[in-house]
């Protein structure tokens, strides 16, 4: 279901964030400057993934999950999950405290009355460095979720674009208002990849990544489209806001920008080289070359929460 990035927790007591944001055209920055980045935890460990339970392939010295009819153009391996638990922080910056199993055990820490669950298509959660109130186990969100009708408080599920194609996406929500209560919520944060105020090749080599995203069925633009989306779903009391994400400019949120950024195109080189007939030393100097136009430019992305509840009648 993407790495660890769907949560479900039994609390009456937690509901969504309600994240700080900015409908302005410019990216975020002034809250930001006084973050220490040196914080960020690194993924690389061995308690943070099940081996014996593996069901990967390696491509190109990458490894992926094995795991047959998802779309999913990214990694699993110890690196992608630095990236993702990087990109945690990121948006936890941009949006002043959202934020995969990171997200959990951050929740975890903060609500400790609270029980929380995190599922994963592939092995590549915490199995023994983690609080009491989390579990972490192997699901399939496209095959249905293994819980009884109305067994969640809060539902979250973050950064799923690159994985979920348009019908999965109907599947998704589906199955999570079923496992949610009736007056529970259900909270989804995406990204639109459309970059802004960017130059030439940086908007080249994002519309190249797209488009070939977008032929293998994914929603690479899905982040502004996630309010219509839950209440075409019959949510209610719908909330939904967009923070932006400078890259390689303004302050740490900008380096950290540019940090994901540069680790997701990485992560991505072994498949988009490929479907763009790209030689991989050019596509690293392509990338190399649009991220200093990022700076230049003052390029963002922008990234979108939405979430409603479910009425108590449902």
């Amino acid at each position: 279901m993407g790495n660890s990035n769907s949560k479900f927790i039994n609390s009456n007591t937690l509901t969504p964030s309600f994240h700080k944001s900015d409908s302005s055209d410019t990216a975020l920055s002034n809250r930001t400057e006084d973050r220490d980045l040196s914080t960020i935890p690194p993924y690389s460990d061995d308690s943070y993934y099940d081996e014996r339970k593996a069901n990967f392939r390696f491509q190109d010295g990458r490894r992926y999950h094995g795991v047959k009819g998802i779309a999913s153009i990214l990694p699993n391996d110890d690196r992608e999950m630095d990236r993702l638990s990087e990109e945690h922080y990121m948006v936890k910056l941009a949006f002043d405290g959202c934020g995969p199993g990171v997200w959990m055990l951050d929740c975890a820490h903060d609500y400790p009355e609270s029980n929380f669950l995190g599922i994963d298509i592939s092995p590549v959660f915490p199995i023994s460095i983690k609080p009491k109130n989390t579990e972490f186990m192997l699901g399939n969100i496209v095959e249905g979720l293994p819980f009884s009708d109305n067994t969640f408080d809060f539902v979250f599920a973050r950064l799923l674009y690159g994985f979920l194609t348009d019908d999965d996406w109907n599947l998704a929500i589906k199955e999570y208002i079923r496992v949610t209560k009736p007056g529970g919520y259900i909270e989804l944060v995406e990204c639109d990849s459309r970059p802004y105020r960017c130059g030439p090749r940086f908007k080249r080599i994002m519309t190249q990544g797209c488009r070939a995203m977008e032929a293998r069925l994914l929603k690479p633009y899905i982040g502004p489209k996630l309010s219509g989306m839950l209440e075409e779903a019959g949510l209610i009391k719908i909330n939904s806001n967009f923070s932006s994400i400078p890259i390689n400019w303004g302050g740490p949120l900008g380096d950290i920008g540019k940090s994901v950024f540069c680790e997701t195109m990485k992560s991505l080189k072994p498949w988009l080289t490929k479907v763009i007939d790209m030689s991989p030393d050019i596509y690293d100097t392509e990338i190399q070359e649009a991220i200093k136009e990022a700076g230049e430019f003052k390029a963002y992305f922008n990234m979108y929460y939405a979430f409603g509840q479910k009425s108590i009648e449902a």
